[in-house]
């Protein structure tokens, strides 16, 4: 993902040793039966288990551990493990009261420690459990 190309696993490898099974946080080098193109960033999944989300605009919960706030129109890096793209706060939704976990809607921008839920926008398609 996100090409949805498929192809099937040849052999994992670990160094010099070709190992049945790889989990996080190993690092291996995979070789695929068929020749396409893949590069860190790219993400794996059985093509018989639930498909993750392939999107460009993403609602998620963030805490926000900045000293300067973040506003909507503000653009970022994006950055999801080895995976880079730029993107922007399309909104702040709420930001949660820390106190009472009340919604606070009508929220302008994210102060040091805020928790809310934002919507983003990226320039590439970010691949995501949903």
């Amino acid at each position: 993902m996100p090409s949805g190309t498929e192809s099937t696993v040849k052999s994992i490898d670990f160094v010099e040793e070709h190992l049945a099974e790889a989990y996080a946080p190993m690092s291996v080098t995979l070789t695929l039966n068929d020749d396409i193109d893949i590069s860190r960033g790219d993400t794996l999944v059985k093509a018989d288990e639930k498909q993750p989300g392939i999107e460009q605009d993403i609602t998620l919960d963030v805490c926000r551990f900045n000293e300067r706030p973040a506003a909507v129109r503000n653009k970022y890096v994006i950055r999801q493990a080895t995976f880079e793209t730029q993107g922007l706060i399309r909104s702040i939704n709420y930001r949660r009261n820390i106190n009472t976990l009340e919604k606070e809607e009508g929220v302008s921008e994210l102060k040091m420690n805020d928790i809310a839920e934002i919507t983003i926008h990226t320039a590439n398609p970010l691949v995501f459990d949903k």
